[in-house]
């Protein structure tokens, strides 16, 4: 707890006094703080409430100001004073404390349509909870890089994904019931494709009966050469060049079995048509794109967690909602050793040999794959000589976190709906007419659909559009897809 009680102020406001008697505003004049954040833009987060006279200003200019304290005690505390409870009529005024600041920011702040965001203190404030302040700081630096993190993935692969998840829902009506396909009583063996794939598919193969196996796209083809099938595949990604992944599914006999292939819902269509050619099973899964969470609330189209966009965790989490209790990685090295990025037999050995010369090898184009971010040496049970980069040891902390939650509880992994296509549409035009309308000065979820392509568009706009501008552009955009 941050307060000890309240005193009026000469003017007759109610004032917040700190734990060791000294008030958090001034006694004559609390309302003069405005000055200290007036005239601020984009996103605010200030750690200190208070009273919030010193807010006052910031919420008629800032596009969100996010209010943190130490506690909930604290925060409680400060809602009872008819100051904080004026400010938190604004539609732009958020609250947050130590726990809830990192999923505040996660789910409210948008770079491309609030703007900058910057982190201040209220002096006062920070001399009392000088811990807190610094814990504040650093949730704030984590989840902005976070953010910008996945901003900068949205602004690359938004019109991708907005076109390939409607290409791939209007022929979309159910999900087949897989519940009785796989032996979850078994051990599950997720295959990425590291280096150390090389070794592992040896014990693979010895011991196959022991396990139902789940490919990531990029190892398909290098179980597939060495004659292992898997019972799974699975693959997220949203460009043309992961269809390479696939064809060797037409290297598969008609009399062995064929696997079941998961594609996230804005995986390139022509990768879930090439595994339905090959008579492979396909079902459909999402992992938060708000266009597809918006549609499946009328589909069978279950939730994933794919971690930083990581394939290797959709498999491991797949294989989790699905019920296997025991999953053991092949592969999954996250890093680059004997001078080799992937396993042998992808689809990059395949590429780069076809089109290798004399000036430009073979070792050159693996060469240039590793190196095009700064690597540093790690130390990797069964690797020899490897090398990582900030990315590699990205993806390796987010299968850390995916592995500390995974037994937390889930929804269903399959509902008996049936998805109608053209009533889908209907309604999402429905709702984004009716934000458009609105100005979009709220974020409904059919206007949320639009978010990541107006990044994307904003990216490779040469004019500054404002957000309203942005969402009119991603509508039209994807307007040439619903019919």
């Amino acid at each position: 707890m941050t307060y000890s009680g309240t005193l009026t102020s000469k003017n007759s406001c109610l004032i917040p006094v700190f734990l060791d008697g000294k008030p958090m505003h001034s006694k004559y004049n609390p309302q003069g703080e405005a000055a200290l954040f007036k005239d601020r833009t984009g996103c605010l987060v200030v750690a200190g409430l208070g009273g919030g006279f010193h807010l006052t200003e910031a919420v008629k200019t800032c596009s969100l100001v996010i209010a943190c304290e130490k506690d909930e005690e604290s925060l409680n505390f400060c809602l009872k004073l008819p100051s904080v409870r004026e400010l938190c009529s604004k539609k732009n005024m958020l609250l947050a404390t130590e726990k809830t600041l990192g999923s505040v920011l996660l789910s409210n702040y948008l770079p491309h349509m609030h703007g900058g965001i910057e982190f201040v203190f209220h002096r006062a404030w920070e001399d009392r909870e000088k811990q807190s302040a610094l814990t504040l700081k650093e949730i704030f630096s984590t989840a902005v890089r976070h953010i910008s993190a996945d901003y900068s993935v949205q602004s690359h692969f938004a019109k991708l994904w907005q076109r390939n998840i409607f290409i791939n829902l209007r022929t979309f009506t159910k999900n087949p019931d897989i519940r009785n396909v796989f032996d979850t009583k078994k051990s599950v063996a997720v295959i990425a494709a590291g280096p150390s794939l090389d070794e592992g598919i040896t014990y693979l193969r010895q011991n196959r009966n022991q396990y139902e196996i789940f490919a990531t796209d990029t190892a398909l083809s290098s179980l597939v050469a060495q004659g292992i099938i898997p019972d799974a595949v699975v693959s997220i990604d949203a460009q043309h060049l992961s269809t390479e992944h696939f064809k060797c599914l037409g290297s598969i006999l008609q009399n062995e079995k064929k696997p079941v292939c998961f594609f996230d819902a804005a995986s390139a269509n022509e990768s879930i048509s090439m595994a339905r050619k090959n008579a492979c099973t396909t079902f459909l899964v999402h992992n938060g794109h708000p266009l597809l969470a918006l549609a499946s609330q009328k589909a069978n189209i279950p939730q994933i967690q794919t971690g930083s966009g990581t394939v290797t965790i959709a498999a491991c989490d797949i294989a989790q909602k699905l019920g296997f209790k025991d999953i053991k990685l092949f592969g999954a090295d996250f890093a680059y050793s004997g001078g080799r990025p992937y396993a042998r037999g992808t689809y990059l050995d395949k590429l780069y040999k076809n089109s290798s010369l004399r000036t430009d090898t073979l070792e050159e184009k693996f060469c240039a794959l590793m190196f095009r971010t700064e690597l540093y040496d790690t130390v990797r049970e069964g690797l020899k000589n490897a090398k990582t980069s900030t990315v590699l040891e990205g993806y390796k902390a987010s299968l850390e976190l995916w592995q500390k939650e995974k037994n937390q509880p889930t929804g269903p992994f399959y509902r008996d709906l049936n998805f109608n296509f053209k009533d889908f549409c209907k309604e999402w035009k429905e709702g984004v007419e009716e934000s458009i309308k609105e100005n979009c000065t709220s974020l409904t979820p059919a206007l949320c659909t639009l978010l990541p392509l107006t990044a994307f568009l904003k990216r490779i706009s040469k004019d500054k559009l404002d957000f309203f501008s942005l969402v009119k552009l991603a509508y039209s955009y994807s307007l040439r897809y619903t019919e």
